[in-house]
């Protein structure tokens, strides 16, 4: 009798299953206790069907000269036991759930670099399936560049987390970041990669938006993003009114983006193929003001060109004017403004002939309009004669949805100006974005885009790049983010102990009694003072009490990314080297 032959005989269920976790045969009893069950199935669609009256074990063997496993089904009689089983099996099935319904990829190996789960993100990222996956080894399907490199390798090399770019066979393009998980001998255990996939970002086509006649292509460069409710009411108003003769207001917070939008309804409007003239009201001295914007006949002043100039208004002829920052007109211009805005007609310094031009009159301003109408420094009458339609622009804090499809469109153009290898966006970094106020709006943003593509050598934007105003919690407006934001250095913390508010204890209600408040107001600190040294103290005496950042995040309710940044923003060493960050 063959070693099957016995094994067929048994009242004991057995399969066997390859290294493709796909059942390679089983025994009669394995086919009494769930009918139906055939030869080439895939194992997860068998397990979810075995009977519970039994106890499962798994043996590794041999299967065809190939790893395999064999699984040997024992009746169990403990209820107890068997209501353990169902618990386990319902929570397995629920973070089997819970991994296939993520967007991005989940990938789960052991110590040795064996996979041991995927979600189904994986599927459409490798273009391989679940089965052809699981039970392989990092390094077997890097040697196939199914994917390069493999961060699951770099982690056990490193002994820490790792972020990396990685391309997949089938041409998609990844950011992965990959963490080890140690047992108490400070083994790795298990490596959890998750993955957020940029292919979408590697090609950038315009916006093609309706204007007069033909369709108007704005690269998305530019920064005219409106994927924000507001944002998008604004860009609907233009597309409307651009095609008209209409004067326009543009209103806004500086660094909104004003000037494009200017430009952009120039090139919406049957203008377009004339010029388009900006003059900034603030940048002109009020004593040239007039000739700069009107002109000059010869020798209408000392020093003046002998044969005249042309002002900004007849170079505009045909096309659109920009008045940027408005607000700033001199009250002694503003009448012949006025003048220009009903008559369409201009006389230039020292001249005694007025010209007929055809131009759009286009004006942008930060400041409040009718406030200065009230304080007697801009006219009623001009600004009435402005206001035609006005269009208020939201600040880019608004803008939550605009943010991030900004960020990824001005990466791309500061690489290709600077013909620099393109940059990914770590998602970390795109949540400090999010959280961050910008109080320079638009501008700030492409300012900080420009220098990281700069100065950042590695292929992944990550938090440790940004500039402290966007990582520290000090640095902006709408709370601090629950998160990694940063790994600046700190300081050698060899010395006296930071000065504090409380006692040796973390803080509590006896804490707070053993200082009352004239010895803290004697210190001569505001309240965001003392709230620091309060989560100072707070922190100090949590990483005394627990040692690890782990330990510390669950004790005070945040994350542990969280608790290693204000370990290091408040100079404080340990938490077994941070627990590899």
């Amino acid at each position: 009798m063959t070693e099957r032959e016995l094994l067929d005989v048994l009242d004991t269920p057995i399969y066997f299953i390859d290294a493709k976790h796909v059942v390679v045969w089983m025994n009669r009893a394995a086919q009494n206790a769930v009918p139906g069950i055939v030869k080439g199935m895939p194992w997860t669609d068998v397990q979810p069907r075995l009977p519970r009256t039994h106890i499962f074990r798994f043996h590794e063997v041999q299967v065809g000269g190939e790893p395999g496993v064999m699984v040997e089904g024992t009746p169990s009689v403990d209820p107890a036991l068997l209501s353990e089983l169902e618990r386990l099996r319902q929570a397995n099935e629920d973070l089997e759930t819970i991994l296939d319904t993520l967007f991005d990829e989940v990938f789960v190996t052991d110590g040795e670099g064996v996979v041991l789960r995927v979600n189904t993100a994986a599927e459409q990222l490798y273009g391989l399936q679940n089965s052809d996956i699981v039970g392989r080894t990092v390094f077997d399907l890097e040697r196939e560049q199914v994917f390069y490199p493999s961060v699951a390798a770099m982690v056990l090399q490193r002994r820490r987390r790792v972020t990396a770019l990685q391309e997949t066979k089938n041409g998609h393009r990844l950011v992965v970041t990959g963490s080890p998980v140690f047992d108490r001998e400070g083994r790795i255990v298990r490596i959890v990669c998750y993955t957020r996939d940029l292919t979408s970002s590697r090609s950038w086509p315009s916006v093609a938006v309706q204007g007069v006649g033909q369709g108007v292509e704005i690269p998305r460069d530019s920064g005219l993003v409106a994927e924000n409710p507001a944002m998008k009411s604004v860009m609907d108003l233009i597309r409307r009114v651009a095609p008209t003769d209409a004067t326009i207001l543009l209103l806004g917070e500086t660094g909104v983006g004003k000037n494009r939008l200017a430009r952009f309804i120039h090139d919406l409007s049957s203008r377009r193929a004339n010029p388009f003239v900006e003059i900034n009201c603030a940048n002109v001295p009020e004593s040239l003001f007039e000739s700069e914007l009107f002109g000059y006949e010869s020798g209408a002043f000392t020093g003046a060109r002998k044969e005249g100039k042309v002002g900004k208004v007849e170079l505009a002829h045909g096309g659109t004017l920009f008045l940027n920052e408005v607000g700033e007109l001199p009250l002694h211009v503003q009448g012949k403004i006025l003048d220009l805005l009903q008559e369409r007609t201009v006389s230039r310094v020292g001249g005694v002939h007025t010209r007929k031009v055809d131009i759009r009159i286009v004006a942008a301003t930060n400041k409040d309009l009718r406030q200065l109408v009230k304080e007697g420094r801009f006219r009623d009458d001009l600004y009435f004669r402005l206001n035609v339609v006005p269009l208020t622009i939201p600040p880019l804090r608004e803008r939550g949805e605009d943010i991030c499809t900004l960020a990824e469109t001005l990466v791309h153009h500061f690489c290709d100006k600077y013909q620099l290898p393109r940059k990914a966006i770590h998602p970390d970094v795109m949540a400090c974005f999010l959280h961050y106020a910008w109080p320079g709006n638009v501008r700030e943003l492409e300012n900080v885009i420009e220098r990281l593509c700069i100065i950042v050598e590695d292929d992944i934007l990550l938090p440790e790049h940004l500039p402290e105003e966007l990582w520290s919690s000090g640095g902006t407006e709408r709370g601090e983010k629950d998160g990694y934001l940063g790994t600046k250095g700190t300081p050698d913390n060899g010395g006296p102990p930071p000065k504090t508010v409380f006692g040796s204890s973390l803080p509590g209600k006896a804490a707070f009694q053993s200082h009352s408040s004239p010895d803290i107001l004697s210190q001569g600190w505001g309240i965001r003072q003392v709230l620091e040294e309060v989560e100072r103290e707070l922190y100090a005496r949590a990483l005394q009490q627990y040692g690890s950042t782990y330990a510390i995040a669950k004790h005070l309710r945040v994350s542990q990314p969280t608790v290693v940044r204000k370990l290091r923003q408040f100079g404080l060493s340990g938490g077994r080297a941070l627990d590899s960050q």
